[in-house]
């Protein structure tokens, strides 16, 4: 199966894979699976980093998604 994920899904993988439903952990994990990302999602961090939506994370979460993704 393939997944196109939303950005705040891959927040939460990052930093926060608990909020990720365990049902949803599993397909991700499989290697039977594929998880595309768009594009637009670090480029949607770095929006909502400025608007101070994700406050909560660590400083560059834009910088920090856009490496985790690469590594993948």
């Amino acid at each position: 199966m393939r997944f196109l994920l939303d950005t705040c899904t891959i927040v939460w993988w990052c930093f926060e894979s608990a909020r990720i439903p365990a049902s949803v952990r599993e397909h991700l994990q499989s290697p039977q699976n594929e998880a595309f990302v768009s594009v637009v999602s670090p480029w949607e961090v770095a929006i909502k980093e400025k608007l101070e939506r994700f406050s909560e994370y660590p400083p560059n979460l834009g910088d920090r998604v856009r490496a985790e993704v690469a590594s993948h």
